[in-house]
């Protein structure tokens, strides 16, 4: 039983593109569950359009969240279930990781695969991922994060490096240290195609919603790395449009700010 957390605000054509990649995996999910922060540019609509959900929230709501469910099929016709949970209070990435994960893990999914709305994993990203599912100490699993380009972006995953905590929170994991390897343990890996087990969200709970938008996978993968490994699997490629997700940061920390 595996389920995807899309966190997504204002970017209706990525997402749609993010689940288009979901829904079509090798490996189909059970379920995603996507989180909507609010979003202004019609989202809702965009969803139900492309057949994601059945029926818009209201335009006002006396509640903190509202939420619906449907079901999609893939290629194959294996039904994924969709679950559309939207916020009416900003609560910036770590909250809507903070809620999806919860809901996923309340839902009883054994593994629950991270990311944001500017992601696209590659059709056969969560397939890689899943070989590797029974490692006893497994705790996470991670993909390659790669650029529009197909540049690596070093800095999604690494090894921590405390030594001088304020110039260093994480060493990005070198070419070398993978190439060639079926997977590499490493000490964090960003929110963008994270995989967790239920097992490590058991013992450890869920993201910290209190960072708002940065470091709450930092933090997650700490407490992770307390109770197992995580592993990257350098096969298992994802798209992380990074352009995008900069200026999507700046409009949150200057909403956050107030300005």
């Amino acid at each position: 039983m595996i389920s995807a957390v899309v966190v997504t605000f204002n970017r209706k054509k990525l997402l749609l593109e993010c689940l288009n990649a979901l829904k079509t995996q090798t490996y189909p999910l059970n379920a995603i569950f996507i989180i909507d922060g609010p979003s202004k540019d019609g989202t809702p609509e965009a969803l139900m359009t492309h057949g994601y959900i059945v029926k818009l929230p209201p335009k006002d709501y006396s509640e903190f969240l509202w939420e619906t469910e449907n079901v999609i099929y893939n290629s194959t016709n294996h039904p994924i279930r969709i679950h559309y949970i939207r916020f009416y209070k900003d609560m910036g990435g770590s909250g809507g990781f903070y809620e999806g994960v919860k809901r996923a893990y309340k839902c009883g999914y054994h593994w629950i695969w991270l990311m944001d709305d500017d992601a696209e994993p590659k059709r056969d990203a969560l397939e890689k991922l899943m070989k590797y599912v029974d490692m006893r100490d497994a705790v996470g699993l991670a993909c390659l994060k790669v650029d529009p380009e197909g540049n690596v972006l070093r800095w999604h995953r690494g090894y921590f490096y405390f030594e001088d905590v304020s110039k260093h929170i994480v060493k990005p994991i070198q070419d070398h240290e993978y190439k060639n390897k079926n997977f590499v343990e490493i000490d964090h890996s960003s929110f963008v195609g994270l995989l967790v087990n239920a097992k490590g969200i058991k013992k450890i709970g869920f993201p910290d919603k209190r960072f708002f938008l940065h470091y709450d996978d930092v933090e997650y993968c700490i407490r992770l790395r307390k109770i197992g490994k995580i592993y990257m699997v350098p096969d298992s490629i994802i798209i992380h449009k990074e352009y995008f997700k900069k200026k999507f940061n700046s409009k949150r920390v200057s909403r956050k700010n107030g300005l």
